[in-house]
């Protein structure tokens, strides 16, 4: 599952490793550049700050190919058309042979409308037609009169060309073409339509190639990309170029059966390639051929296929294709109870994914109820323990620990019988997590169960998860230097299985300590890391979380405009994905942040819309919500309800073993007006001994009218507060 992460890892190393000087890479048209390797110059291009090399890419598609949505920073230069005086200069030197009025130069410029193509165009035509009435309207049909004056054999081959695509090799279309041409290919006599480059010919401009393609009549296309693909049919086994070229002439061609057969073969050869944006074009192609009348496929083969589209689609982020390919193979395998239910848990995972919880787990369930007939059957048991562990997986999210126990109970006996290792080490994970989430004592046990079992598969991302949790039961424990051994060795593991979206997790949970810590810039690195990666891989609930954090640690800084506009953004990301516990404490981070950029009036309506619903987020953020109640009316100089809601925010810390908002709420009610200088003294270096323990800096993570005026008391003794 992450190999493709582990190479794209190993080639950004041996780059980065052989161009140690300085370099300038150029890639033009990189819209065209294949999903393959786009990810891999983009993954060399992480962190392009650290080395010495400066790289100018051209798009016209920023949704496709190579472009900085991959995860690398760039800046972004938006072409404006040419300005009004310099395409008057420009037309005026193509045309300075050319006898023409500044009248008819500035009607020149206006119909090029700054298209710097359409401008050499026209200058072209007005200097071999003599008039600008002569030329016509648009660009394309320009081009397409400029192809017309071709001698008649050259126009042929110009036209022909084109089918074979972009680029092309003219050894190619003499194999495949060269019949066509009454005489050998003057290819010297296009060189306004094609450019030489390295061994090849390639059309100068894809506006070129299309007008000319088109000046074909539609059933002669058809019948050249048959001849081209039966000519590279009948050169043996295909490679990964040929098996392309293969899948798309036959597809143009309307050979359903042989379209059908290639865009497979293609479509399985760049899964495997993890080109899955490719592969799922492939398959798309596949299907809609072998739907056609007179293909000959068989129902249970298509169905294959529409499954195949959906598990590559689901890998590329094409929710849209994935969704439509299980629909698809349902429909054909209306029969197959165990069919019916593994599709079921597919459908199921893509709507979590959407961070569509509740229609995942309908899913997940429609699937158990597939397969109640084969209660005895042993293929359809091992099925059953999948989904039943797909559908905790879901419930965990909810926060339905209970259920998500219940869920993994009834899957183990099954999972157990059928020796799927893995889904008897994800159940024993998921039961980690919610029994310690229900304050049971006996979930090591299971995470002791789990780690083995990912080690003996092999599996690093499952490791990885089981130290992630240990981590987190550290952190909630206050063993804060442990917590953060436990996330580096989580992030280690992850490194080694290539996983990238993981490996921002771990960035992620880090950073949550180092702010926490009032470690403000470490931790800001940490997070740019994660929300670039998320924003790359689509992983929404990734990219909500990345910027919550990010928004509390530049408004904690001192950085308060930024810190509450990446706040609320994540409050509508959290809106949009249903994530009641992540809402609430992006909400209290939000008031918490106003009370930093002392907004308070802001920030007293921001906690009053959170009211109750603190709660939903957890103790920590319930503790949260009501200390910064505290720091407001303690700036408005209200110290009795400042101090009501102090000790009602140690209250919860305290019952919830949240440790350091305890403290931190100590140290608030240390700083009140009317504390006594003993009584001050004395919480102060009560909490103060919480917060050294766990490494965190009280004058940096206190609201500013709230921190010590005074260097803290240094702890002293074994002394706790209880």
């Amino acid at each position: 599952e992450y190999r493709a992460g582990v190479l794209r890892d190993a080639a950004a190393a041996v780059l980065h490793a052989a161009y140690i000087e300085p370099l300038l890479l150029v890639v033009e048209d990189a819209m065209w550049m294949d999903e393959a390797s786009a990810l891999l110059l983009a993954r060399s291009m992480q962190d392009i700050e650290q080395w010495p090399w400066f790289v100018c890419l051209t798009t016209r598609d920023r949704n496709r190919g190579l472009d900085a949505r991959l995860g690398f920073e760039a800046q972004s230069i938006e072409l404006a058309p040419l300005g009004a005086a310099f395409a008057e200069q420009l037309a005026a030197a193509l045309t300075d042979d050319t006898d023409i009025g500044q009248s008819e130069l500035h009607d020149l410029c206006a119909r090029a409308q700054g298209n710097p193509l359409f401008l050499f165009e026209l200058a072209r035509a007005r200097h071999a037609l003599g008039s600008l009435d002569a030329i016509p309207e648009a660009l394309e049909d320009l081009v397409a009169a400029r192809i017309d004056h071709l001698a008649p054999v050259d126009r042929t081959l110009l036209r022909h060309a084109a089918v074979l695509g972009d680029r092309f090799s003219p050894a190619l279309f003499q194999r495949t073409l060269g019949d066509v041409v009454a005489s050998p290919a003057r290819w010297h006599r296009l060189a306004d339509f094609l450019v030489a480059d390295r061994g090849d010919l390639r059309f100068s401009h894809d506006l070129v190639r299309r007008v000319a393609y088109e000046g074909l009549p539609f059933g002669h296309r058809r019948e050249l990309h048959g001849r081209i693909g039966r000519a590279l049919e009948s050169e043996g086994q295909p490679d990964d170029t040929r098996l392309g070229l293969l899948a798309l002439h036959f597809d143009r061609s309307g050979d359903h059966a042989l379209a059908w057969r290639y865009n497979r073969m293609a479509g399985h050869r760049a899964w495997d390639k993890y080109a899955t944006v490719e592969a799922t074009a492939f398959f798309d192609r596949a299907i809609a051929n072998g739907r056609s009348t007179g293909a000959g496929i068989e129902k249970e083969e298509l169905a294959s296929a529409c499954e195949a589209l959906a598990d590559v689609a689901l890998l590329a982020g094409r929710y849209d294709l994935a969704r439509e390919g299980l629909r698809g193979a349902r429909k054909l395998l209306t029969g197959t109870a165990q069919s019916q239910a593994r599709l079921c848990r597919k459908e199921g995972t893509l709507r979590e994914k959407l961070g569509q919880h509740a229609p995942a787990i309908t899913w997940f369930r429609r699937g158990l109820d597939a397969l109640t007939e084969f209660a005895d059957d042993s293929t359809a048991a091992v099925e059953r323990s999948r989904l039943e562990v797909a559908c905790a997986s879901t419930l965990i999210w909810q926060q339905r620990y209970r259920q998500c126990e219940q869920r993994c109970r009834r899957a183990l006996p099954d999972a157990l019988a059928g020796g799927d290792r893995a889904t008897e080490a994800h159940a024993y994970y998921l039961l980690d997590w919610a029994l310690s989430e229900l304050g049971d004592d006996t979930a090591a046990a299971y995470r002791d169960l789990a780690q083995p079992i990912y080690e003996e598969l092999g599996d690093y991302a499952g490791v990885a998860s089981v130290l992630n949790n240990r981590g987190v039961d550290a952190l909630a424990a206050g063993r804060w230097d442990d917590c953060c051994a436990h996330f580096e060795a989580s992030r280690e593991a992850r490194r080694r299985a290539g996983d990238v979206v993981g490996i921002a997790q771990c960035a992620h949970n880090l950073a949550e300590v180092l702010t926490e810590q009032g470690r403000y810039t470490e931790a800001e690195v940490y997070l740019r890391e994660a929300r670039r990666i998320w924003r790359a891989s689509g992983y929404a609930m990734g990219v909500a979380a990345a910027t919550n954090t990010l928004g509390r640690t530049l408004a904690r800084s001192g950085r308060g405009d930024e810190g509450v506009q990446l706040l609320r953004e994540a409050q509508q990301r959290f809106e949009v994905l249903h994530h009641a516990p992540f809402l609430a404490e992006t909400e209290a981070r939000l008031g918490e942040a106003l009370v930093f950029a002392s907004r308070s009036s802001e920030a007293v309506a921001a906690l009053e819309i959170l009211g109750d619903r603190a709660a939903d987020g957890g103790p920590a953020v319930a503790a949260l919500a009501l200390r910064m109640r505290g720091a407001i009316e303690s700036m408005s100089g209200d110290t009795t309800s400042a101090r009501a809601a102090l000790h009602a925010a140690r209250d919860v810390a305290d019952k919830g073993g949240v440790e350091w908002e305890s403290a931190l709420a100590v140290m608030q009610l240390a700083r009140l007006a009317d504390t006594s200088d003993d009584e001050r003294e004395l919480l102060e270096r009560h909490a103060t001994q919480v917060l050294a323990r766990m490494g965190i800096d009280g004058m940096r993570v206190l609201p500013p009218d709230t921190r010590p005026t005074k260097p803290v008391t240094k702890p002293q003794g074994n002394m706790t507060i209880q």
